[in-house]
């Protein structure tokens, strides 16, 4: 029985990372969002501030109706978006033809992230006040928070024809428009400064320089807005996002950890950077403290969630309830037709713009497609994969910023559909673009590990831990690929470094487990798969691998606890790899009728398993239902050319047969596939000698030898070769060698029998008859042999003894009968002679049995 490889999915991001959305109306330009109260800092340039755009102070409507206004006012400047929103409805709907009160409910709405409410607001203020630029302006900047670009930039055309010198308008416009066209936007935002110079414009400005690949120009607007505003956690922030964006990630954390220090809005910056430097374990708690500061932004807990996730705390990602982030705590679990099901159910509710950008639709068929992939289902695999090329090919020729990610999706799915040299292209470009990108570094090792450079591969993950020693993804990757490349020792080292950075992290755990197993150290297999265990008791494949590494122990009393922990969970118990697992046990315990009917049931669930069958084959063999095992060999065999034991199955079933030659066909098939096979050389061997071939038998024999020196059953048919070959001693001194090695059987007894025989040493030999009697006593053959050795001995009326004995377990009696005659012919009994004569002959004219009756006529003749 061969051991079980347990895969664990690496994340690495196939395109799900903690990403924020990128707002478009943002201090911080292109930044991540930050939570709700930071964007009220940022959007006071549009905030209604002047007597008739929105104060509520004089608009003469009533005693209450200015309450509400104040009260909007208050829950504004104190963040509390949702208040301000109930105040602002109430005051609109107390004076519906105040066009002001309309806005001022846009505005809040748009705050407090309501953005349909919001552009209801304006909407209905515009109905009313159709030529207010207070409110064209504010409606722009909400089609721009929901990323309807288009409409904020007509609207804004309208605002700068009636107002060409409104500063916050300019600049709307100007960062709008640096997306798709940064010439303009340079315009755009140079007016903006010429009417009012501010550390904003100076950041966009540098922003449009970037996209334009002028560096200088870029940098001398940097530096102009970090000296206006040196101390303003906002600059900072925006700072730390244009380094970042620059590929320059340590400045970037540097930065955004001086503003956080001054304004802990900037976390989410912060964490969103770290994630994108590959430092997952910082981006998940910078992620946990700005999520436990804003536990009602539902962005900011879909980034934390995303970022525990990265780093396999299960727990805590799963309380957000979030369908991609469900799908990939399900995958990390793997709970694939979950993780299937929450993925179907993102992509089926995405909307046609997301705040994460075009290309995160792209990365959630990436994700399902690969869980496809991993569960066998070919068709929906690749159908997925089609939806994210065409989800590409939607997306315009990226800018200098989102390129590389871009190139980075387009490899996987390039390599996804076995065009492997395009994806390598599209990769070295990417990691040209953003050479500290850790994902793409990654994904590239990945791509060459499974092109079978392994090397290669091995340097790249190499090189991912030189930029970050800590980083989750590459030590696991380099864990299994030092597998891969049968170093266990680095894979033991890599792994045990995981688990002291990531102590509450199963996979370190798991994957020791099965470098222990491998290596046979079961004691410390089991304490590792325990600890798995208690970390994610939900997960089925790590009962399955403590399973097979119990079994492969013998250690069947631990095998059993485990399946006891298998029931006590359906979903466990039913899962096609934990229920293989279960088949290996009952084959162990000899119940091999229930593991047929188990293996059956596997086979289906895992048509393409690599052992379901092998296991399902050895059980119809140990069950005698021949037919039914060399089945399996021809259904699985065509679809596992590589296989050897599928033919080592059908040389069994041969070889029972009685078909030799095609036995030993089959046994050099399966040679051929794997020359080191030691069973393989010792089964042909049998064979051989079953077909007179000793020479080659002896062959086989002394090669199984010489790969596993303690083969009994090798020593023993090299005896039976030497025999064939009249080498007697040699054949008892093999005969000997296997009887330390192996329990004690009639063969080996038989082997020094005739060796014995051989020598005319017929005492020696009737004791080795005799003992080969006492452990195969229905075994007519073996009292035929001990009765030659009497008669050799003149011991007639003892042989005759004997062969009485073997005559009722005999099926075909003849050759008894024969030397019975001979006996009789000895002791001078005609009549019992001729009688026993006649019995021999009556059942044919075997040569065997007409030599031996000839012999004792000429004996009875010589009388």
């Amino acid at each position: 029985m061969r051991g079980t490889k347990h895969l664990i999915p690496i994340a690495l991001s196939l395109g799900l990372m903690a990403v924020p959305c990128l707002t478009a109306q943002t201090f911080e330009v292109n930044q991540p969002p930050a939570s709700k109260k930071s964007q009220k800092a940022k959007q006071k340039p549009s905030a209604p501030a002047k007597k008739g755009e929105g104060n509520g102070l004089g608009w003469g409507s009533g005693i209450e109706t200015a309450r509400e206004a104040r009260a909007v006012q208050q829950a504004l400047s104190k963040g509390d978006y949702k208040a301000a929103i109930v105040s602002a409805n109430r005051a609109a709907n107390a004076a519906p033809q105040n066009a002001d009160l309309w806005f001022l409910l846009g505005y809040a709405a748009r705050l407090g992230g309501d953005y349909n409410l919001s552009l209801q607001g304006y909407q209905k203020g515009l109905q009313r006040k159709p030529s207010s630029i207070q409110g064209l302006s504010g409606e722009a900047q909400t089609y721009a928070k929901m990323g309807r670009n288009n409409e904020a930039q007509d609207l804004l055309k309208q605002v700068l024809a009636a107002n060409p010198k409104s500063a916050t308008d300019l600049q709307l416009s100007g960062e709008l428009a640096l997306g798709t066209d940064p010439n303009t936007a340079l315009g755009l935002l140079k007016r903006a400064e010429s009417v009012q110079a501010t550390a904003r414009t100076d950041l966009l400005i540098a922003r449009a320089y970037q996209k334009m690949n002028q560096p200088d120009a870029s940098k001398q607007y940097l530096d102009r807005a970090q000296n206006r505003a040196p101390n303003d956690p906002n600059v900072l922030r925006a700072v730390g996002a244009f380094y970042r964006d620059a590929g320059k990630f340590d400045e970037a954390i540097a930065t955004l950890q001086k503003a956080v220090s001054k304004n802990p809005l900037a976390l989410p910056e912060l964490a969103y950077t770290y994630g994108l430097a590959g430092r997952k374990k910082e981006a998940a708690e910078a992620y946990t403290q700005a999520a436990n500061r804003l536990p009602k932004d539902a962005e900011l807990q879909m980034s934390a969630a995303q970022a525990l996730v990265n780093v396999a705390a299960f727990e805590k990602a799963d309380n957000y309830r979030l369908h991609a982030i469900r799908a990939q705590v399900y995958t990390l679990e793997d709970h694939n037709e979950d993780a299937i099901r929450e993925y179907q159910t993102a992509i089926k509710d995405l909307p046609d713009s997301v705040r994460e950008g075009p290309l995160y639709s792209v990365g959630l068929h990436l994700s399902l497609s690969e869980i496809y992939r991993r569960t066998e289902k070919t068709n929906e695999s690749e159908s997925e994969l089609s939806a994210a090329r065409a989800s590409l090919n939607k997306i315009p020729s990226p800018d200098q910023q989102t390129r590389p990610e871009y190139l980075r999706l387009r490899a996987l799915i390039e390599a996804g559909f076995n065009d492997t040299a395009s994806a390598e292209k599209d990769f070295k470009e990417a990691m040209s673009l953003a050479p500290k990108s850790m994902n793409i570094r990654l994904n590239y090792a990945n791509l060459l590990w499974k092109t079978g450079r392994q090397q290669e591969a091995l340097e790249q993950y190499k090189a991912s831990l030189q930029n970050d020693p800590t980083n989750h993804a590459a030590l696991i990757a380099m864990g299994y690929l030092s597998r891969d490349m049968h170093d266990p020792a680095s894979a033991e080292k890599y792994f045990l470094k995981l688990e002291e950075l990531y102590p509450k992290d199963f996979i370190p755990y798991f994957a020791l487990g099965d470098v222990y197993t491998a290596n046979k150290q079961f004691d410390r297999a089991e304490a590792s798969y325990e600890k798995a265990f208690e970390l994610a008791p939900k997960h089925p494949l790590i009962v399955a691998a403590a399973i097979n590494s119990a079994v492969e122990g013998h250690n069947l009393d631990t095998a059993k606890a485990w399946i006891a922990k298998a029931a006590a969970d359906p979903v466990i118990n039913d899962t096609p790899q934990v229920m293989r697992e279960r088949q290996r046990y009952l084959t162990f315990t000899k119940d091999y009728q229930a593991a047929a009917d188990l293996g059956y049931k596997v086979i289906e669930k895992l048509p393409k398993d690599p052992e379901a069958p092998v296991y399902l084959a050895y059980d119809l063999l140990y069950l005698n239902r021949l037919d039914d095992a060399y089945a399996i060999v021809q259904r699985f065999e065509p679809q596992m050319p590589k296989d050897k034991d599928l033919p080592l199955v059908a040389g069994y079933v041969h070889s029972h047969k009685g078909q030799p030659k095609e036995a030993e066909a089959d046994f050099t098939r399966s040679l051929a596939i794997e020359p080191n096979d030691a069973t393989a050389y010792m089964n042909r061997g049998f064979v051989r000698n079953d077909l007179r071939e000793a020479s080659k038998a002896g062959a086989d024999f002394e090669a199984a030898l010489k790969l596993r020196k303690d083969y009994g059953e090798a020593h023993l048919g090299l005896a039976f070769a030497d025999l064939q070959l009249h080498r007697a001693k040699p054949a008892i001194h093999e005969a000997d060698l296997a009887a330390s090695m192996m329990k004690d059987s009639a063969a080996i007894h038989l082997a020094r029998a005739e060796g014995y025989r051989q020598q005319m040493l017929f005492r020696d030999a009737e004791k080795e008859y005799r003992a080969a009697l006492q452990l195969a006593p229905n075994d007519p053959r073996v009292y035929l042999a001990l009765a030659e050795a009497l008669y050799r001995l003149h011991r007639y009326s003892d042989a005759l003894t004997v062969l009485k004995q073997g005559i009722p377990l005999s099926p075909d009696p003849s050759l008894l009968y024969a030397a019975m005659a001979r006996d009789y012919a000895q002791l001078k009994d005609k009549d019992d002679a001729y009688k026993a004569i006649a019995s021999a002959e009556k059942n044919g004219n075997d040569a065997r049995v007409l030599m031996a009756t000839g012999e004792a006529l000429l004996i009875l003749g010589d009388e």
